[in-house]
């Protein structure tokens, strides 16, 4: 089995006497454990007259065993010792899978593996989890990837399963009679999971020898019914179906066009990826690209290719838009531009030091990789198990090892206008028909020879070429030891305007490294318009840079700019090589103004679309957007920003970018495997570029609104939907170690009670759950709901009813469990650092919020030690149960709600520029 050179974890694939695959992974460092188990099957699978069979059953099998009934045992197992655990359904596989603490790891296998042995399947909780179904489609009715999906699902042959409504609702799925939902839903199970359709993925600390017999003891009695996975073999489109333009309407403000050509089912070139080539061509961002050329003609501003819809039959390879108003009005100019391209990768394009280029920079990616967490690395190898080779199980992502120029000819031979379908997503649009499930509205229409003979009159550009040789490929990549090592971040430089760290990253053996650099400016969100002017910035900053920075994203060299309440953050991050080189590029140019007209005004319409989209997201998520805002003093909302952002001009932006960079103070962190002396080398070359230009100042105070001594705060937010949301969020006026640990606990412990209450018992909204939300180091606790059953007063009295029953829930606890449950949370916040890059985003934040010792976890982790369950007890009645309590609570009405259900207590936050100009600050 091909691994990187630099895993140092054993891979073994055993298969049990009942045909199960199993891949055992022995990984000596880790502290956790985790297991996958993946089905054969998916929605294809459902009945005709039950769609979204298959996802209940995913719902179903975490809801109680013969051997374990309670429907809460499995999931509060795995949260109390400190684990986390998830499943998906698609179209032809389910996905099961958790991680855990590894001295917990055989106790969750015994729970986990009787989903497939023995679940109970009671008809009771049918049906109460089809009214969980049921809100998880109604959660995601207005999203947009499933009404597109919808529609394209109502333009193929309807004998083939892609037609199938997928998710399920109550209408597909509900039946008046428990028995019979129960006898269907074991029907189901019974004739589709089984052994010889199944996958399962085992890793942790244990060897090799013990994880095979830990999967023979866990595994061995999940039967082997003979069965294999079947699909009918149909054609996907019935001849009336090809070559047809597809229109669909959008809920928001979309102008997006993809060419869709049929492909072989190419699963067998994995090792030569002819289609990967082509895209990699086709999706170049540099000077002469088919994205540049259209961005200069002003007729797009994004393009990606790749893989589209796939499956057991039928295989798609997507080009996809993203269109100006003028690019949709002069589609067939776009469409010809595309063809055009083709033609050229065709004649000219198809070279072996171009195959060789992108071998090279999957090898490094391979060799590179950082390490990811034993939940990602099951969850995605069960299903890689299924896709390649057992050797290439662990590599087939990365092979690109065969060079076959006559593959990708063959490929680029079926991207013409006779195998076109294509999609066109924009309001506006004239539609006859609406896809049921999503009631979308759409539209089809043969192509012509007509449109075929325009898009090919079109011909060769010569503002479009093909890339050159990349300059940021690093052929031979070699981790550097260094000579010093600090055993945590060091300052190097510390003058005014700028304070530079560094840490030597020795345990993770690779060349790679991360520069983050904040930009404070005392200019930045001084007001609303201001707040606007620095968003704004950054979006036509990432839009002027995609040329320059394209050849570099793509040999593995990063970068982020991104505004925040005191300026701008700008993070690079890859290979180190050519990092420095790479960040002083970019921090030069950050200051240019020669920003293009005709772009600033498209990045401008793009940034009003996107928040005037962002009004329609779904309550919740409104919610969260509204409690930073309410909470930060430099935040605004949307709406406000909109405002504002419409009137802003080019020369007004070219004046911000003077004024935020006229005083400047620059926190810079250096983590990776350079030498001391080169970094001190590079933080003097950014200081002395930025003394240039500003004036140095000292560190930018970051505030947060202080709610407590204020009761219970209220604000509304209007909705666009029937469901009502709500977010209660608790602050502690403290920001020290103890307080911290309380509030980690509290969370640790009722989030699985919550969970389990208010979705699983109550049915009150399949979206809710609790969360600690450390702002400016002042730890606080958030609750959330969304719900299409309750409105906000009911949501907000379930959650004071959690709060009250909780103080007693702790005291009845045993001590085992009490144990247990610190010991899970302890697990989570002792943690090691997975990757160079993970201790490098912590280091960060730590730096952010003025933890100068880098012990923040190991502090937590020793008041955790401390706290006794009666500690925690009072601090909830304190705290959380007390008659005036200190909190702030969002809330959003469905539109089907009256004014009877509107909340009455507390202080509503009517004005609140007012509320936060007047409230009292912490101070960061």
């Amino acid at each position: 089995m091909i691994s990187s050179a630099h895993d140092n974890k054993q891979y073994r694939l055993v298969t049990l006497s009942n045909q199960l695959t199993v891949l055992l992974i022995s990984d000596s460092t880790t502290e956790s454990a985790s297991a996958a188990l993946a089905v054969n099957v998916g929605h294809f699978n459902d009945p005709e007259d039950s769609q979204g069979l298959a996802h209940l059953l995913e719902h179903m099998l975490f809801l109680g065993t013969r051997k374990y009934p309670d429907s809460n045992e499995y999931q509060s197992f795995i949260r109390t010792h400190g684990g986390q655990h998830n499943a998906w359904t698609s179209s032809e596989f389910t996905n099961y899978f958790f991680c855990i603490k590894n001295d917990h790891f055989e106790s969750a296998l015994a729970r986990f593996s009787e989903f497939f042995i023995s679940p109970s399947l009671d008809g009771q909780a049918i049906s109460n989890e089809i009214s969980a179904v049921d809100s998880e489609f109604r959660l995601k009715f207005k999203d947009e990837n499933r009404r597109v999906l919808a529609a394209l699902k109502e333009t193929v042959n309807p004998a083939h399963p892609f037609h199938k409504f997928s998710v399920g609702n109550k209408q597909t799925l509900l039946n008046d009679d428990p028995g019979q939902l129960e006898q269907l839903l074991t029907q189901f199970y019974s004739q589709q999971y089984c052994a010889s359709k199944m996958n399962l993925v085992l890793c942790s600390h244990h060897s090799l020898d013990q994880l095979a017999v830990i999967a023979k003891q866990y595994f061995s009695l999940v039967e082997n019914r003979g069965l294999t996975a079947y699909f009918p073999l149909v054609d996907i489109t019935l001849p009336d179906q090809k070559n047809i333009e597809i229109r669909i309407l959008p809920d928001k403000d979309i102008k997006k066009i993809t060419l869709n050509f049929s492909m072989p089912v190419v699963q067998h070139w994995y090792k030569s990826k002819p289609l990967s080539y082509i895209a990699y061509l086709l999706g170049h961002e540099s000077e002469g690209s088919l994205l540049s050329c259209l961005k200069n003609k002003g007729l797009a501003n994004h393009l990606s290719a790749g893989a589209g819809i796939s499956g057991y039959n039928y295989k798609e390879f997507a080009i996809s838009l993203s269109l100006t108003e003028l690019g949709l009005e002069q589609q067939d100019l776009v469409i010809g531009l595309v063809f055009s391209y083709l033609k050229l990768i065709e004649t000219e394009g198809i070279d072996s030091w171009r195959y060789n280029e992108k071998h090279s920079i999957f090898n490094a990616a391979f060799d590179f990789q950082d390490p990811v967490s034993p939940l990602e690395l099951t969850s995605h190898l069960v299903i890689n198990m299924f896709r390649y080779d057992a050797a290439d199980i662990i590599f087939g992502d990365y092979a690109m090892e065969s060079y076959q120029p006559r593959l990708i000819k063959q490929c680029i031979d079926l991207m013409t206008p006779q195998n076109l379908r294509l999609i066109v997503v924009a309001k506006n649009q004239h539609t006859d028909q609406v896809a049921p499930w999503y009631e979308t509205p759409y539209l089809t229409r043969a192509i012509t020879t007509q449109d075929h003979q325009r898009w090919l009159n079109i011909g060769r550009n010569p503002d479009i070429s093909l890339p050159l040789a990349n300059p940021f490929i690093v052929e031979r990549l070699v981790f550097r030891p260094t000579k010093q090592h600090n055993p945590v971040p060091e300052v190097l430089i510390k003058k005014q305007g700028i304070r530079l760290w560094h840490y030597t990253e020795q345990e993770y053996e690779v060349p790679k490294g991360d520069i983050y650099t904040a930009i404070d400016s005392d200019f930045a969100g001084s007001s609303v318009r201001v707040a606007a002017l620095c968003q704004l910035y950054v979006e036509i900053l990432h839009d002027d840079l995609a040329e320059m920075t394209y050849p570099a994203e793509i040999a593995g060299l990063h970068y982020d700019i991104y505004s925040h309440q005191a300026g701008v953050t700008m993070h690079v991050s890859g290979y180190t090589p050519k990092l420095f080189l790479f960040f002083e590029m970019l921090i030069t140019q950050i200051r240019q103004r020669n920003f293009n007209q005709n772009r600033f005004n498209e990045i401008k319409q793009q940034l009003i679309i996107s928040w005037q989209n962002a009004e329609m997201a779904k309550p919740i998520n409104r919610l969260f957007r509204g409690l930073s805002v309410v909470l930060q003093p430099k935040q605004y909302p949307n709406s406000q920003l909109l405002e504002e952002l419409r009137s802003i001009s080019l020369s007004e932006l070219l004046q911000f970018i003077r004024s935020l960079y006229q005083n400047v103070h620059l926190e810079c962190y250096v983590h990776g495997d350079w030498e001391r002396s080169e970094v001190e080398h590079f933080g003097h070359s950014i200081h002395q570029q930025i003394s240039a230009i500003a004036k140095p100042i000292d560190e930018v105070q970051r505030q947060l609104v202080d709610i407590n001594n204020r009761g219970t705060l209220t604000r509304e937010f209007t909705s666009h939907g029937t469901d009502s949301a709500v977010i209660m969020y608790f602050q502690s006026a403290q920001a020290d170690s103890k307080k911290i640990a309380l509030f980690s606990l509290l969370n640790h412990f009722i989030s699985a009670e919550f969970f389990a209450e208010i979705r699983t018992k109550q049915q009150l909204g399949y979206l809710c759950g609790t969360s600690y939300i450390p702002i400016n180091r002042h730890p606080g606790i958030m609750f959330y709901i969304q719900s299409n059953v309750a409105a906000p007063y009911q949501l907000v009295a379930a959650i004071d009813q959690v709060l009250s029953d909780f103080s007693r829930f702790i005291s009845e606890m045993s001590s085992a469990q009490w144990q247990q449950g610190l010991t899970g949370l302890l697990t989570q916040v002792q943690t090691p650092d997975t990757s160079s890059r993970a201790r490098a985003q912590r280091y960060w934040l730590c730096i952010g919020n003025r933890d100068y010792q880098f012990d923040y976890r190991q502090r937590i982790a020793d008041q955790l030690n401390e706290i006794s369950q009666q500690e925690l007890v009072d601090f909830i009645d304190k705290k959380f149960n007390k008659e005036h309590k200190d909190r702030l609570i969002l809330c959003s009405y469905g539109e089907s709600l009256d004014d009877k259900t509107r909340l009455t207590c507390g202080h509503a936050i009517r004005e609140l520029p007012l509320f936060k100009r007047e409230a009292k600050k912490f101070i960061l």
